[in-house]
C-alpha cells in the first residue's frame, strides 16, 4: 500500500512505510541500482478497481529511494506487480474483436503508450508489432498513458477506429 506520496508530482515516497524503490526492487530481486525503463516496462504497478486492472508506470527511481510515475497516485492506493503479457497476441485479439464490431476498419487512430512501447524494444517486438499495426490500417502516435472513463493508464494502447463500409447504410 502507498503509505507515503506526493500526488501532485506523482511521486511514491513509501510503499508499507518503506522506501518505494527499495520495496519494488525487493519485489523483483534485483539492487536498486539497477532499475531503468525497461524493468519498469516489462513489471509495471497495477492496482485494482471494480475488478478491473490499472497499470500505474513508473518513470524512474529517484535519488531518494522514491519512485516517480507517469500518472496519478495516492496515498492508501494498494499496488500489486504486474507481469508483461504477449502484446501481439493481445493486440491480434483487440482488432478481431474491432472487425466483429464494425466491420473492416478503414482506418484506426491509436495512442500508442511509451512505456508499451520499451517492453515491445526490449522483447524484439517492435517490428512485427509496426507490420500488425500496418495490417489493421493504424495510424498511431506515442503518448505517456492515455485517459480511459475519466482515468490515467498507461502502458496500453488505445484507438478510435472508423468502419470501411457501415451494414445498413
Amino acid at each position: 500500500m502507498v503509505t507515503h506520496s506526493d500526488p501532485e508530482r506523482r511521486v511514491v515516497h513509501q510503499i508499507n512505510g518503506e522506501p518505494a524503490a527499495q520495496v519494488y526492487a525487493g519485489l523483483l530481486g534485483v539492487p536498486v541500482a539497477s532499475l531503468d525503463e525497461t524493468t519498469f516496462a516489462m513489471n509495471p504497478l497495477i492496482f485494482q478497481m471494480g475488478g478491473e486492472h490499472y497499470v500505474r508506470a513508473i518513470a524512474r527511481a529517484n535519488e531518494d529511494q522514491s519512485l516517480s510515475l507517469y500518472c496519478a497516485i495516492e496515498n492508501g492506493l494498494i499496488l500489486d506487480l504486474g507481469r508483461a503479457v504477449d502484446p501481439l497476441a493481445t493486440a491480434q485479439a483487440a482488432f478481431a474483436r474491432v472487425r466483429m464490431e464494425i466491420g473492416e476498419p478503414a482506418l484506426i487512430l491509436g495512442c500508442d503508450c511509451y512505456s508499451r512501447r520499451v517492453q515491445l524494444a526490449k522483447q524484439g517486438l517492435l517490428g512485427p508489432m509496426d507490420d500488425l499495426l500496418k495490417q489493421n490500417r493504424v495510424f498511431s502516435f506515442s503518448t505517456c498513458g492515455e485517459q480511459f472513463d475519466g482515468l490515467h493508464m498507461n502502458q496500453t494502447f488505445t484507438g478510435a477506429a472508423i468502419a470501411l463500409d457501415h451494414a445498413g447504410s
